[in-house]
C-alpha cells in the first residue's frame, strides 16, 4: 500500500509573493520584471502593479532596457536634445500598485518580487501600509534609505527568499 504524499500548503506571504511573480510578467521592461501585490488585513487584493510605463502611453516608442535611448528634443529649444533611458520613464511597481489600488491602503501588506526604492518607500509609508514581504534585495543607497524610512516609521519588514526562509531585514 502507497502513502499518498502530503501536499506542502504555503503560507500567506508565500500565497502572495507567488502572485507577485504573474504579475511581474505583464511588464514590458525586458531585463527587469518586477511585481507587486497589496492585501488588506482579510487578506484580500485589493491592488496589483507592475514595473512599467504609464497607463495610455506609447510603450513601443520608449526605451525598454539598459541600452536603448531615446532622443527628445528641450522642451524651449530644438538645439537640445535629451537622451532618455527606461529609468527616466518606468514607474515601479510598487508605486503602480498604490495609485491603482480599489480601496484605502491603510494598515494593509505589500509584496513584492523586490525590496522597494527610497521613493516608493515614501508613497508605502504615506499610504498607510504597516508591512512589507519581499524577495530580492540590491545592495544601493536608495535600499539603505528604504530600510532606515521603514524603521523610523515602524513598518515591518520580512524577506522570504526563494527556499521561504523568513528574515527580518
Amino acid at each position: 500500500m502507497s502513502e499518498t504524499p502530503t501536499r506542502q500548503r504555503p503560507s500567506w506571504d508565500e500565497y502572495f509573493l507567488a502572485i507577485c511573480n504573474v504579475v511581474a510578467t505583464r511588464s514590458h521592461d525586458v531585463e527587469t520584471q518586477i511585481g507587486c501585490v497589496i492585501v488588506n488585513p482579510k487578506r484580500r487584493i485589493v491592488s496589483t502593479g507592475y514595473n512599467g510605463l504609464p497607463a495610455g502611453v506609447d510603450d513601443s516608442f520608449w526605451a525598454k532596457d539598459r541600452t536603448t535611448k531615446v532622443n527628445l528634443p528641450g522642451v524651449f529649444s530644438d538645439e537640445i536634445v535629451y537622451e532618455i533611458d527606461k529609468y527616466d520613464t518606468i514607474t515601479h511597481a510598487e508605486a503602480n500598485a498604490i495609485v491603482s489600488a480599489s480601496e484605502g491602503l491603510h494598515g494593509c501588506t505589500m509584496y513584492s518580487t523586490l525590496f522597494p526604492c527610497n521613493e516608493c518607500a515614501k508613497l508605502v509609508i504615506t499610504a498607510g501600509i504597516k508591512r512589507i514581504v519581499y524577495r530580492d534585495l540590491r545592495e544601493w543607497k536608495a535600499n539603505a534609505i528604504s530600510r532606515k524610512f521603514f524603521e523610523q516609521a515602524g513598518i515591518e519588514t520580512i524577506r522570504i527568499s526563494d527556499s521561504a526562509e523568513a528574515s527580518k531585514v
